[in-house]
């Protein structure tokens, strides 16, 4: 009985018969690299070049009627566009607040930085970021650092350190000249409205 020869592969075999295959499957990997990486590049360059495309909505002079008078927010243009002024009006027309709005090229957000210049809080500063949600739809991020010994409202005293207060506001924008607004807090751990009275929210006008 003859038994067949099993033919013997060589390490040059093996490389001349996968190579092929092999040099498909890398350049196929190289190319989905390249498109992601020029994907990710043109979207960067985009975001560059217009960088408060999702909230240049806001540009403009709104305000809104409340028991204790009107209030208003104002959004208007830096120099060539390069970042965004932002001033918070008390009813009666005195600031509360002001700050710049502006992209961060490394954390990649719209942040703003604000101090509030009214009586109650004046050189209170706030951190705040802004996440896009959808076209005319945004979230403001807001966080208030308060000193040491700051008195509250429900009798409670900031602790030695200070105390941050965490807010946000849910911005929907409504036709050309409309802003729908809910404030938040968050208490332990979970975002609550800041007053309960306050869950249909506000309505801001844009002044033309």
């Amino acid at each position: 009985m003859t038994s067949k020869r099993i033919p013997m592969i060589t390490t040059k075999t093996f490389i001349k018969k996968h190579s092929r295959h092999f040099l498909i499957k890398k350049a196929f990997i190289l190319f989905l690299c390249s498109f992601s990486t020029i994907n990710l590049i043109a979207q960067n360059q985009t975001r560059g070049n217009t960088p408060y495309l999702d909230i240049e909505w806001l540009i403009g002079n709104w305000h809104l009627e409340i028991p204790q008078g009107q209030v208003k927010m104002t959004f208007e243009w830096g120099a060539n566009k390069s970042y965004i002024k932002y001033v918070g009006y008390n009813p009666g027309g005195t600031i509360e607040h002001e700050g710049i709005i502006v992209w961060h090229p490394k954390k990649r957000k719209i942040i703003e930085l604000s101090a509030f210049t009214s009586t109650a809080n004046v050189g209170t500063p706030a951190e705040a970021y802004f996440e896009i949600t959808g076209k005319g739809k945004l979230i403001h991020y807001f966080t208030l650092f308060y000193p040491a010994g700051k008195k509250f409202k429900d009798g409670s005293v900031a602790p030695k350190g200070g105390k941050k207060v965490e807010y946000r506001q849910i911005w929907t924008a409504k036709g050309k000249n409309g802003l729908h607004d809910i404030f938040q807090t968050k208490r332990n751990g979970e975002w609550q409205l800041v007053n309960e009275k306050d869950k249909a929210g506000f309505n801001w006008q844009k002044q033309n």
